[in-house]
């Protein structure tokens, strides 16, 4: 009597990455469909996720780092691709948030457009009084 599919899957999933997903799926009988739902969907108990999550957050570190904190989620994911990574700037964007990491040119365009708003039409209103 086989495993249970849940039993499979589990250890199906230890070899997810070393063989092709082919050798795989047909080594525990399980459909190629069942075998990418249980490693893609199931993010949240997925170990293989986690990990790649943990790497994924230490390389944003450092090219953040590289950056003089001022790269964002785009040109991190910019370098990130052309090192060979493949990774969204979504997912970049996601990262950095629960890292706590904020691009410097970006708080520098709202703190700049936070003040020439302010003081926009100051200098007018005094040359105006003065006529």
């Amino acid at each position: 009597m086989p495993a249970p599919l849940r039993q499979r899957l589990c250890a199906a999933e230890q070899f997810y990455g070393k063989y092709s997903i082919h050798m795989i799926c047909d080594a525990f009988n399980i459909s190629r469909g069942t075998f990418y739902n249980h490693i893609l969907r199931n993010k949240k108990d997925n170990t293989w996720y986690a990990k790649r999550k943990a790497e994924l957050r230490i390389r944003i570190q450092e090219i953040y780092d590289e950056s003089n904190q001022i790269f964002g989620a785009e040109k991190i994911a910019a370098v990130m691709k052309s090192e060979g990574i493949k990774i969204s700037k979504e997912m970049v964007r996601t990262l950095m948030r629960e890292i706590g990491l904020v691009s410097i040119l970006q708080s520098a365009k709202k703190l700049y457009k936070d003040e020439s708003q302010k003081y926009k039409n100051y200098l007018n209103l005094q040359i105006s009084i003065f006529r």
